[in-house]
């Protein structure tokens, strides 16, 4: 059958493409197969170097789905629960401090437990860039994810386990927590339980020197200008160290390999070779939202772009009707720092992935009118 997507691709070469992104790349995957795919655009505007399905994008924190499918993957297997401390697994936990108020800082009184890392909710902050991890980079440019966690965990917490919802590190300390658990660094927990499972070889913590050519180029749009600028140096901010594994922001790939678990998300955990990662029951756990009523205040009101949803196993979870769509179809998902989008909706067996390489992304104006056209040119 052949769906009209005139309307998604008129609005991505009139509204995005030369305005807010150089380039793009979407993939609708429908009732198992790739309905509509549409790359078009500059990786490389300066070079006139056209974007192609192979280009490699950072995928930021679409990174958090596929850590927190590696989380549920631990549960199953099991290596620890989501109730347990995570000072069982990382001794330093019980050592934090918290600010009770601006000023005054005091010893932490809250058991902070596996849950709180996967919900956002452990008292964290995301301040990737803090003195503490600064300092111990400039000593040890190859600090290991155990060491860089450490570092950060000498900071006070923002409050206490559990008091509020704060978009944070808890993701990058969950890989720390895998690690410890299962006695493998994160990025190969990932790779022999997701990425090799899955058939996804062009998935990366780390890009080799081999592939860096491939990697598109990245910008920063600038909304006094209204313009896309070049991004320069492209060291990373989230990724301090090349032996650093961040579970929150860490993952470089395309959308030819990201619709591989877009897959099984959406098809019980199986993927559509055959292979099943993770079970349905997890992934029902993983869309489940998991903030009270005064958490999930506070994460409406740090994301605007969100009404009508809660938060889950670290995604976006559709509770209802809300200002962004006119669809309740119990879509999850989440977004990445330079416009990455994936968005997941089983009952509906559909998919939407979206990449672009362009900091400050505007996904609130962009990701829901793009998921609002799909649904258009499926269901109208």
């Amino acid at each position: 059958m052949a769906y009209d997507f005139s309307n998604l691709k008129n609005y991505l070469d009139n509204k995005i493409i030369g305005k807010m992104a150089p380039g793009v790349d979407i993939a609708v995957i429908y009732k198992g197969d790739e309905v509509f795919r549409y790359t078009a655009g500059y990786a490389d505007e300066e070079n006139k170097i056209k974007l192609t399905k192979d280009h490699l994008f950072d995928i930021y924190s679409a990174t958090k789905v596929i850590t927190c499918t590696a989380g549920l993957i631990a549960i199953e297997q099991g290596l620890f629960l989501p109730g347990d401390p995570v000072g069982w697994y990382i001794p330093e936990i019980n050592d934090l401090t918290y600010y009770k108020t601006e000023t005054e800082i005091a010893k932490n009184d809250k058991v902070m437990v596996i849950q709180d890392l996967f919900s956002m909710s452990a008292g964290f902050d995301y301040d990737v860039g803090c003195k503490e991890i600064k300092e111990l980079v400039q000593k040890n440019p190859n600090a290991t994810t155990e060491e860089v966690i450490k570092a950060f965990l000498t900071r006070p917490l923002r409050f206490r386990p559990k008091e509020r919802y704060c978009y944070s590190m808890c993701h990058d300390v969950l890989a720390l927590v895998i690690e410890k658990a299962s006695g493998m660094r994160f990025a190969e927990f990932v790779k022999k339980y997701i990425f090799d499972p899955l058939d996804m070889k062009d998935a990366y913590f780390h890009l080799p020197e081999s592939e860096k050519h491939r990697k598109s180029a990245k910008y920063t749009y600038n909304d006094q200008t209204k313009k896309y600028d070049r991004r320069s140096p492209e060291n990373d901010y989230f990724v301090p160290t090349n032996m650093y594994d961040s579970g929150g922001a860490g993952i470089i790939t395309n959308l030819n390999e990201y619709s591989k678990i877009a897959y099984a998300l959406t098809h019980g955990g199986v993927g559509k070779n055959g292979n099943k990662i993770v079970s349905a029951q997890s992934i029902a756990h993983m869309r489940t939202n998991l903030l009270d009523e005064q958490r999930l205040k506070i994460y409406h009101n740090w994301s605007y772009n969100n009404p009508g949803y809660g938060y889950g196993y670290g995604v976006r979870v559709k509770m209802e009707k809300g200002l962004t769509s006119n669809f309740a179809s119990g879509e999850f998902g989440w977004d990445g720092a330079a416009g990455f989008m994936a968005c997941f909706e089983p009952e509906l067996d559909l998919a939407i992935i979206y990449a672009q390489h362009v900091l400050n992304p505007h996904n609130y104006e962009n990701h829901n009118r793009i998921k609002n056209f799909v649904h258009l040119a499926l269901f109208d």
